[in-house]
Order: C-alpha cells, then sequence, then structure tokens
C-alpha cells in the first residue's frame, strides 16, 4: 500500500495503512479490519498509479478529502446470483485522509486548520457509518456499465454526511485489439455541522453548519497498444470559514462562511512504452471565483507528468 501523511495537529508524521481481512468467511462475506481504504466512491479508494488521470479530481479532494483512508471494519458481501451486486458497510473513524475543504478555517496568516473543535478526536460516539452498493450491466456487444451509490454519516458531536453516485462505460469495438473507450462521472455531496473551535468562535453562535457539492465527468479513447487521449472536467461548490480583522487592527476577531466554485478543465495524454511502463502528460486549467489560495489569483495552469513503471506481481481486487 502507498504510503499516506496523517492530518492532524503537530508535526506531519509518514503513515502505512495496514489492514487484515478474512480469506474464507462463507455466504460471499468478506470481512476486513485496520487502517484501510474504505469501499466508498469510485476513485477515492483507487490508488495514484491506477486513476485513468494523473491528479485526484478537486472535487473528491474537497469533498471527501482525498482518499478514503479509515480506520475501523468494513464488511462486503456478494450474494449467490447470476447478476453482480457489491454490499459493503462499514464502521470507521472518519472517510477521508485529509479534512473536507467544508471543514476548513483560512486564518489571517493564510494556514489553514480545522473549524470544528473535535473534527480530528472523534470520540466512540462520533463514528461514521457507510454503505456502498455497485452492481454493473452488459448493455451491448463490448459494452459495460457500472453503477455505484454510497451513503455515510457520522454520529452525535460533529455531524458529517456524505453522498455519492458514480457511473462509468467501458466500450471496447473490437475484442481483438486494444482500442478501449471509457467514459465516467461521479456527483458528490456532503454536510458537517457542530460546535466550532476556539480560532473560530468570537463571541457568537459557537455552532455552524457547511456543506459542499460537485462533481466530475471523463472520456478517454486508447488508440491501439500505445496512445490514450483523455479529457475530463471537475467542479465543486464548498463553503469553508475565513477569519476577518473588521476594525484592522492586526487581530482576528469574527469569523465569516465563505462560499466558492472551482471549474477544473483538463486534458491529459497516456504512452504506452509497454504494458508495465507508462508516461502521461496533462494540463489543467483552474477556474476559481474566489483566490485559490494567499497572494495568488482567482486563475491558474498546472502541467503535470507522470512515470508509472510496474515490477514483479502487481494486482488489485475487482471494486467496480
Amino acid at each position: 500500500m502507498p504510503s499516506e501523511k496523517a492530518v492532524g495537529p503537530g508535526p506531519r508524521r509518514i503513515q502505512t495503512p495496514a489492514a487484515i481481512a478474512t480469506t474464507a468467511l462463507p455466504y460471499g462475506l468478506l470481512l476486513k479490519g485496520g487502517e484501510f481504504f474504505a469501499d466508498f466512491t469510485r476513485l477515492g479508494k483507487v490508488h495514484t498509479h491506477d486513476r485513468p488521470f494523473v491528479d485526484g479530481p478537486s472535487s473528491v479532494q474537497n469533498i471527501i478529502g482525498g482518499e478514503t483512508k479509515s480506520r475501523g471494519f468494513e464488511l462486503s458481501w456478494l450474494p449467490p446470483s447470476g447478476h453482480y451486486l457489491r454490499l459493503t458497510a462499514g464502521i470507521v473513524d472518519n472517510i477521508g485522509a485529509d479534512l473536507p475543504a467544508n471543514g476548513k478555517l483560512t486564518l489571517l496568516n493564510g494556514t489553514q486548520e480545522s473549524a470544528y473543535a473535535d473534527r480530528l478526536n472523534r470520540p466512540l460516539q462520533s463514528l461514521m457509518g457507510y454503505g456502498r452498493a455497485a452492481t454493473l450491466f452488459e448493455i451491448g456487444k463490448g459494452a459495460v456499465l457500472h453503477v455505484g451509490a454510497d451513503y455515510a454519516a457520522s454520529g452525535q458531536n460533529t455531524k458529517r454526511q456524505i453522498a455519492t453516485a458514480d457511473v462509468k462505460l467501458e466500450w471496447q469495438p473490437n475484442p481483438a485489439s486494444y482500442d478501449m473507450f471509457e467514459a465516467g462521472s461521479e456527483v458528490l455531496w456532503t454536510k458537517e455541522s457542530g460546535r466550532l473551535g476556539t480560532d473560530a468562535s468570537f463571541g457568537g453562535n459557537p455552532f455552524a453548519t457547511s456543506s459542499a457539492s460537485g462533481g466530475y465527468v471523463y472520456a478517454q479513447y486508447r488508440i491501439g497498444k500505445a496512445w490514450e487521449p483523455g479529457v475530463r472536467v471537475d467542479y465543486t461548490q464548498t463553503q469553508a470559514f475565513d477569519q476577518i480583522d473588521l476594525n484592522a487592527g492586526g487581530i482576528a476577531d469574527s469569523v465569516a462562511r465563505q462560499t466558492s466554485k472551482i471549474w477544473t478543465y483538463s486534458a491529459y495524454l497516456t504512452f504506452w512504452a509497454s504494458e508495465f511502463n507508462r508516461l502521461r502528460l496533462q494540463v489543467n486549467y483552474v477556474d476559481s471565483d474566489q483566490p485559490l489560495s494567499l497572494g495568488k489569483g482567482r486563475n491558474d495552469w498546472q502541467v503535470f507528468l507522470q512515470w508509472t513503471a510496474i515490477m514483479g506481481a502487481h494486482k488489485h481486487d475487482f471494486t467496480p
């Protein structure tokens, strides 16, 4: 498993998710426990080298908090039927490797932290439960449609809800060739509410609610063995919190809830040197109605170059 950076106060440290999973439960059941990527959303649990593009969609990053890293227990079930269906349920401390955008507070100096008091220190009653259903359909010669949906909710203190739905189409026009068309989309929504932390409370209502929504759509076509161009559009609308200085005294004396909208347009090209060696070039144009960060404008160009090499055995579970 790839290394992950833990999020929390104090120095950041490198952590490697580690989980144990059963191998012989009856009735198509699989139980997993420990630290793992929860079976939640389509791309949140996909490792960087297995994504269709270089970077994760900003909607997933902002709404989920990046990859779906969690600690707890997860139970999956494949019902014994002729049609593929996977049902998953879990109880974890949280879903997401980082803070979601709608849970962030931007301080006067531009640094960010959790806006909510107990966001990074969940007591037992605030554990998050989640579920996912995923299936697929053959809709024509060489065409398969994958469909999934998720919902998660936390407990009694800082409450968090997440809902997503996703779809992916794969079409191989000629089974004898490498040509493959793939298109996918996902919509996401989240809401968080609870007691604000010290840096977000200034004598007013100590409770607040913030939400975020968005999604992405992409399409790509593999041409023979070597080339695979693709495009992606991503959108996020999120509410977050900013400290403000009303009396211009240089010290924060209030907090405002800020709504921002971000569009990201991407084009990428993949070159397969071999089955185990891949190069990918991607260009993003980011268009925001708010400054992207302290001292930066509202628009930005991003260029990525990714090299992926696979050495030795490499296998992932089938998770449509």
